[in-house]
């Protein structure tokens, strides 16, 4: 299997992820509006009557995570280098960034899928991550006996949420404007 084949299954295994954790967002509506309500009111949007409508009655709404704990999967998916766990079990600071560096970037690359599919996203930080994570990775407690289904120890943390849908052409905001090349880069 070469590297490409293996980022295309990784990116497959986190959409199956992504698709159960919307059953559990369904399933959490009241919870998860009491998140969003804590972010700041400028993703929200008013509808021609003047009504809120929040970011959950989009199409889809999700939440990039990273596991903690994956470097335990790493004899199956690095077999070429069998030292990497004990590095990951042995450095926690190496493991959180590592992680969240990842997340981020499949997080990335599920957005510009969508995008290309010509859905529009809406990425948002700044949200209440310790209520996230206790909500739908049980976060800091077991969970024996409970209906997570996945993730059930607490060693999953969000990274970022993002809603995907069609918005209304009338209502979005024209694109920003973006740094060019030179200005946000340096060739060394």
């Amino acid at each position: 299997m070469n590297m490409s084949s293996v980022l295309v299954a990784a990116t497959l295994i986190a959409g199956i992820g992504l698709l159960i954790q919307y059953r559990k967002l369904q399933a959490s509506e009241r919870n998860l509006r009491s998140i969003l309500e804590s972010i700041p009111g400028m993703i929200a949007c008013a509808n021609p009557l003047g009504e809120q409508d929040y970011t959950n009655q989009r199409l889809l709404d999700f939440i990039v995570a990273y596991d903690l704990k994956f470097y335990e999967q790493l004899p199956k998916l690095f077999a070429q280098n069998p030292g990497m766990v004990k590095l990951f079990r042995d450095s926690p600071e190496v493991v959180e960034t590592t992680a969240q560096q990842n997340s981020s970037l499949q997080g990335a690359y599920l957005i510009m899928a969508a995008s290309a599919l010509g859905l529009d996203c809406g990425p948002m930080s700044g949200f209440h991550h310790a209520k996230v994570d206790e909500e739908f990775f049980a976060a800091g407690k077991p969970c024996f006996g409970c209906d997570q289904e996945f993730f059930s120890e607490g060693h999953v943390k969000s990274n970022f949420l993002c809603n995907l849908g069609y918005g209304d052409p009338g209502t979005l905001y024209p694109r920003l404007p973006r740094l060019t090349f030179t200005e946000a880069c340096s060739l060394l």
